[in-house]
């Protein structure tokens, strides 16, 4: 009699730990589920390089050339430039079509040759002498740029290939004039500097239009600003800087 208690005890404590153990198993599935449904429902977020919304930072640099165009200054191409840092937000509409708008900063860089269209001649009326080595305006702007994106070509979780149409506005915050002279006394000082701020002659707002064909890693444009730099109070007809500018952007994925 006893040992049929004992045995009945044994199938007991079995019974009880194969449950323990079956429930502790669905717990445990029930677990890996929930959390394989979590990551799933992440990965397939609104928020990508080709998903619904996405935000990345990015750096700009181009260069302006001389053109042809009248009533143009004259500028050392190389030494002529623009170079900004900005973001750049992104909503998709379909699988070909998205738009968004950039944010950011630009420094603008004009180097003048010795030419009376330089901003020195303009400003004072004559040819300066050949000790000037140094006659560049300088400014900073801030920009907001709207734009229209096609997407073409193969495209997996990144930005593909696309073409951009892009208009902006910017306004200018900071402008200065620098001149740099061979002193007559070179052996003490090599060189004399003069620097105008707050330049009463230029436009403070502009805009213009632009083109980008990019893809994940870089974009490289072409930009004409639709507004001239100098305004009458230089002289009523100045002779004016390059409309035209052209550069890559380097893409900063987030």
């Amino acid at each position: 009699m006893v040992l049929r208690v004992q045995y009945n005890f044994n199938e007991m404590r079995i019974a009880l730990i194969t449950h323990m153990l079956i429930f502790s198993m669905a717990g445990f599935c029930q677990d890996t589920l929930l959390y394989k449904k979590t990551v799933e429902t992440l990965s397939e977020g609104d928020f990508g390089p080709n998903k619904k919304n996405y935000i990345h930072t990015f750096f700009k640099v181009g260069f302006y050339q001389n053109t042809d165009a009248l009533n143009t200054c004259l500028i050392q191409g190389g030494n002529s430039f623009t170079s900004g840092y900005g973001v750049r937000f992104k909503r998709k509409l379909s699988s070909k079509l998205a738009f968004g708008y950039d944010l950011g900063y630009d420094f603008n860089q004009y180097r003048f040759k010795r030419d009376l269209s330089s901003l020195y001649s303009q400003l004072n009326g004559f040819l300066t002498s050949d000790s000037l080595k140094t006659d560049k305006l300088t400014f900073g702007i801030l920009e907001l740029a709207p734009y229209f994106r096609i997407n073409f070509g193969k495209r997996g979780d990144h930005l593909g290939k696309y073409l951009d149409f892009v208009f902006y506005g910017a306004l200018m915050i900071s402008s200065k004039h620098v001149l740099k002279w061979d002193h007559p006394n070179s052996s003490i000082i090599k060189k004399s500097t003069y620097k105008s701020r707050r330049l009463g002659y230029t436009n403070k707002l502009f805009y213009g239009i632009e083109m980008r064909y990019g893809n994940a890693f870089y974009n490289l444009f072409m930009r004409y600003r639709c507004v001239h730099i100098f305004n009458s109070k230089l002289n009523d007809n100045p002779y004016q800087p390059s409309l035209i500018s052209w550069g890559a952007y380097i893409i900063i994925p987030d």
